[in-house]
């Protein structure tokens, strides 16, 4: 993961996290601010935001996602 998307992610506390489980609230990301580590490795980047806790993804294709192969063909 880029370090500007790991410092960004580090950044959310982690009372948000287990508030959020303690309610059963999966807590989610968007793919966009990420895109770049995305276009290199779809399932490790996956599987590293999912062991930082996440459970939603929220997939998007705003124009030049195409050029990484996430577009409308």
């Amino acid at each position: 993961m880029g370090l500007s998307a790991a410092i960004a992610f580090s950044q959310l506390s982690k009372e948000l996290f287990a508030g959020a489980l303690a309610n059963d609230m999966p807590i989610g990301f968007q793919t966009f601010p990420i895109r770049d580590v995305l276009s290199k490795d779809f399932p490790g980047t996956l599987k590293t935001m999912a062991g930082m806790g996440y459970k939603l993804v929220e997939l998007c294709s705003p124009p030049g996602y195409k050029d990484i192969g996430f577009g409308f063909y």
